[in-house]
């Protein structure tokens, strides 16, 4: 910029205006203006600050007035914004969104501000619990959460730095507790629970024995059904299925035959081998054992993202599992046949979500949780509309709610899909799950299998195959070719990111699976808008960091 100095003619003053004793004429030069050179350079807002707070105003529609760069120029920062000004670029420091009607829960987009300082929260509509991924931000020292409708445990993390003096923490005490507190809560609440379930089992104890006096009835040895659920004999199980006519699904615990119940529902019924029943006499097999599993589960958890349960047999000759059926199978024969030339971008996109929602009841919606183990495209089952829903819970573990945590003496899951922290520690948690679902999700984008198999023949990981197409930002080398030209690329950049941050090698880096729903339905929100291609190269920047 340049900018002009005051003339020469304010400085001679009435000299200026006066000819020579010898001149005819007029002065010729009345004033000089000198313009000289000042430096206003700018350097630009990090490019993965600018892909955060822009993510966080399409998630809250944030009512402020923000636009250009929100940090640059220095003296006009975006409201609510401060900044951190060095040699090469500038980074958010502080954010301060109190009264903002922000709603929903705290996004995922918070973390990737780096030198975040301060947070200001307070006085919104955020809901569900506090997340952990807060913690991850080295730089927080204030982080203000009040009036919001935030509920459950503050994570561990957080409070170690609450407690170390590191971070100044301001929550409500009425829906929020740190692990301490609740088990004090809890410390007054079980008493009460244990003597109300004492009570209410013995007069249930009673009922049971007066109906027994009154008649005999045969006693079976499995567990008591709720209603709607039905224990099968094998003669019956026979009945349904025409004599084992028609088989619908194959695997490593035996067949999957189309049966169909007296009211005319179809059922699909899976038969554990024969061979796999008993081992020696007195112990049983690890078939049998997730047989137990993955019965005693599907008589309590209930969702329409998870394949509903409908009964089994037991009667010592065999051992069956009977499910509603699903008419389009499972999603990675799906994937894999002709069917998927119909199977647009916004079908995938509802069937991750749908299978998103199904994991996150898992792991958030059952008290205790129960982590699946064995997430993956052969285990999401599509009905005639194409919903998705989760089965086959053989190796799923409950874990109690005080401790999210297990080691495992065996790896568990199948290869491609298992996380490779839980394979290196032997340490069991929800996130492993998740580092599963984000291989189901970069399926879903690319039509290939986990264990993709290259032109010369060597095998790869899903995960480091689509590592190339994203440094060199070739959304066209990723997606499904069945799906090339019909992509929203916002949305499918969106989606990618997703799903890397899923892959990542650390647990604790990667997101819920709460988080993961809400940013799945951003995809399919920018998809079915059919946004232009507005931040594509700094979207793919920002991908890129995470391999």
């Amino acid at each position: 910029m340049f900018r002009a100095s005051e003339p020469i003619c304010d400085c001679l003053g009435p000299l200026a205006h006066k000819k020579t004793a010898d001149s005819t004429l007029p002065p010729v030069l009345n004033a000089i203006e000198i313009f000289t050179a000042q430096s206003l350079d700018e350097f630009f807002t990090a490019t993965e600050d600018v892909i955060a707070i822009e993510s966080i105003k399409s998630t809250y529609q944030v009512g402020k007035t923000w636009s250009g760069d929100p940090c640059s120029p220095r003296l006009f920062p975006w409201e609510g914004i401060r900044c951190s000004y060095n040699n090469s670029n500038h980074q958010i420091k502080s954010l301060n969104l109190s009264s903002s009607r922000l709603q929903g829960q705290i996004a995922l987009a918070f973390r990737n501000l780096s030198l975040l300082e301060s947070l200001d929260l307070s006085n919104n509509n955020l809901q569900e619990n506090v997340p952990e991924f807060l913690a991850d931000l080295k730089h927080l020292r204030f982080l203000n959460l009040k009036g919001n409708k935030l509920a459950g445990v503050i994570p561990k993390p957080l409070m170690k730095k609450s407690k170390a003096g590191l971070l100044t923490l301001s929550v409500d005490g009425k829906n929020l507790c740190d692990s301490s507190s609740c088990r004090d809560k809890n410390k007054i609440i079980v008493p009460i629970v244990v003597a109300t379930s004492v009570i209410v089992l013995f007069f249930v104890l009673v009922i049971i024995w007066i109906i027994l006096r009154g008649r005999k009835i045969r006693a079976y040895s499995g567990p008591l059904l709720p209603p709607g659920k039905r224990r099968f004999t094998y003669n019956e199980v026979s009945s349904i299925t025409n004599n084992f006519n028609k088989v619908i699904g194959k695997g490593g615990f035996g067949i999957v035959y189309l049966g169909c119940l007296e009211d005319g529902t179809e059922i699909a019924v899976k038969m554990i081998k024969d061979s796999s029943l008993k081992k020696s006499k007195g112990s049983s097999s690890r078939v049998s054992k997730e047989f137990q599993v993955e019965a005693e589960l599907l008589l309590t958890v209930h969702h329409r993202n998870l394949a509903s349960f409908v009964g089994y047999c037991d009667d010592g000759r065999s051992m069956a599992l009977i499910y509603e059926y699903m008419a389009n199978g499972n999603l990675q024969d799906y994937l894999s046949n002709e069917n998927a030339e119909g199977l647009s971008w916004e079908k995938r996109l509802h069937i991750a979500i749908d299978s998103a929602q199904g994991l996150e009841y898992l792991h958030h919606g059952c008290r205790p949780p129960i982590v699946h183990r064995d997430v993956k495209t052969a285990n999401i089952l599509l009905n005639d509309n194409l919903e998705a829903k989760i089965a086959d819970f053989g190796l799923s573990k409950v874990f109690p709610a005080d401790d999210l945590s297990h080691v495992m003496t065996d790896v568990m899951g199948t290869p491609g899909y298992v996380d490779p922290e839980y394979y290196r520690t032997f340490m069991l948690n929800e996130k492993s799950d998740v580092y599963s679902f984000g291989v189901v999700l970069l399926e879903l984008i690319t039509g290939q299998r986990a264990i993709v198999k290259m032109e010369d023949g060597d095998k790869i990981n899903i995960v480091h195959f689509v590592e190339p197409f994203i440094e060199t930002r070739e959304l066209d080398g990723l997606v499904d070719q069945r799906l090339r030209g019909s992509v929203s690329p916002d949305s499918a950049w969106k989606f990618m990111e997703v799903a890397m941050y899923c892959v990542r090698n650390r647990g604790s880096n990667r997101p819920t699976m709460n988080q993961i729903v809400a940013e799945l339905k951003q995809c399919l929100a920018a998809g079915l808008a059919g946004e232009p291609q507005s931040h594509k190269k700094k979207v793919v920047n920002e991908i890129t960091k995470q391999i």
